[in-house]
């Protein structure tokens, strides 16, 4: 009982740190006018449906959901939808990019020899 009790002070706190530091796309700004989420340029789905398949019982179907959600929406708008209790259990399982190096930029078609000359690798100072 104790642990349940914990979770709920837990997921309050998570709540109210959500409210007061994300800044979350407002609810008007968030689907267009047929109800699709901004951040689902590639399907038709609507935030309904979106909402549906992470809730769905196959954690496949979630991975590929949350991976989608942490790809293309805001990061900030991603915990709308998930908790990090949600994304650390998925986290195997979600198919992200890969990062570049943080002084790599990634819009570059530069030759690696030519790396500082173009401008791909930030000069260290």
């Amino acid at each position: 009982m104790a642990f349940a009790a914990d979770l709920r002070l837990v997921s309050l706190a998570a709540s109210v740190y959500a409210d007061a530091v994300l800044n979350l796309t407002p609810p008007e700004a968030l689907t267009d006018p047929q109800g699709r989420p901004y951040f689902l340029w590639d399907c038709d789905l609507t935030l309904t449906e979106l909402e549906e398949r992470l809730r769905d019982p196959d954690p496949t179907v979630q991975a590929y959901f949350v991976a989608k959600l942490m790809r293309q929406a805001k990061p900030d708008d991603v915990f709308r939808f998930v908790t990090l209790v949600k994304v650390r259990t998925l986290w195997p399982t979600l198919v992200l990019p890969h990062r570049r190096s943080a002084n790599v930029r990634p819009d570059s078609e530069c030759g690696s020899t030519d790396a500082y000359r173009c401008g791909v690798l930030a000069p260290r100072y």
